[in-house]
C-alpha cells in the first residue's frame, strides 16, 4: 500500500508542469513583424513617418505651378508679346503637367500638397495684376526667371538628396523641364520681347 511519503514525489512534479502550464497561458504571444521575418524588405511610404524634407518640396512644388498657372492666365490677358503668349501658354500646359504628376505621388506618401498660394506668390500674383501695361511684360518675365530658377534648385536638391524613391525620380525628370523654362524665360528677357517700344501694350 502507497504511502503519501511515496506519492509526495509525484506530487512536487504535477503541481510545477501545473504551474509552468498556467504561466505559459497567460504569457503574450510572441508577434513577429514583417520587418523580424524579412529584415532585409524595403519599407514602403506607409511605413515612413513623413519627413519635413519631402513635406516641403511637395509644398514648394506645387505652390510653384499653381503660380506659374496663375501668371500665366495674366499673361496671355495683358501682352501683345505673340511670342510671350506663346511661352505663357506652355507655361500652363507644362505645369499642369507636373502638377498631375505629383499628385499621386504625394497621395502615395500620405502628403497633401497646398490647395491655394502662400503669401509670397500670393503677392507675386497681385504686382502682375497691379502692373501698367507697359511695365506688365518685364514684370512677368522676371518673375518667371527668378521662380524658375528657385524651383531648378528644388528640384536638384530633392533628387540628390530625397527619401522616396518615386518622388526623387519625379524632382529627377523635372529638372530638365524647369532648366527649359529657365532659359526660355532668360532668352525672351535678353531679346527684347518684354520692351514697350517694340512692342505695342494694350490700353
Amino acid at each position: 500500500m502507497e504511502t503519501f511519503v511515496t506519492k509526495l514525489p509525484l506530487l512536487v512534479l504535477a503541481a510545477a508542469t501545473l504551474t509552468l502550464g498556467s504561466l505559459a497561458a497567460c504569457s503574450p504571444p510572441k508577434v513577429t513583424t514583417d520587418a523580424q521575418a524579412n529584415p532585409t524588405a524595403a519599407a514602403t511610404p506607409a511605413d515612413l513617418a513623413i519627413d519635413s524634407k519631402s513635406a516641403n518640396f511637395v509644398a514648394e512644388a506645387a505652390s510653384a505651378d499653381m503660380f506659374e498657372v496663375e501668371a500665366a492666365r495674366l499673361a496671355l490677358t495683358s501682352t501683345k508679346a505673340q511670342n510671350i503668349k506663346d511661352f505663357a501658354q506652355q507655361m500652363i500646359d507644362a505645369h499642369t503637367a507636373t502638377t498631375a504628376a505629383l499628385l499621386p505621388l504625394a497621395t502615395d506618401a500620405r502628403i497633401t500638397p497646398p490647395s491655394s498660394l502662400n503669401d509670397t506668390y500670393t503677392n507675386r500674383i497681385n504686382e502682375l495684376k497691379k502692373a501698367k501695361p507697359e511695365e506688365f511684360d518685364k514684370k512677368y518675365l522676371d518673375q518667371a526667371t527668378a521662380v524658375h530658377s528657385d524651383v531648378l534648385s528644388l528640384m536638384k536638391d530633392y533628387a540628390d538628396n530625397g527619401k522616396i524613391a518615386p518622388i526623387k525620380a519625379f524632382a529627377a525628370e523635372t529638372a530638365p523641364k524647369v532648366q527649359m523654362h529657365l532659359d526660355m524665360a532668360k532668352g525672351l528677357d535678353t531679346s527684347g520681347a518684354d520692351d514697350p517700344k517694340k512692342n505695342k501694350q494694350p490700353t
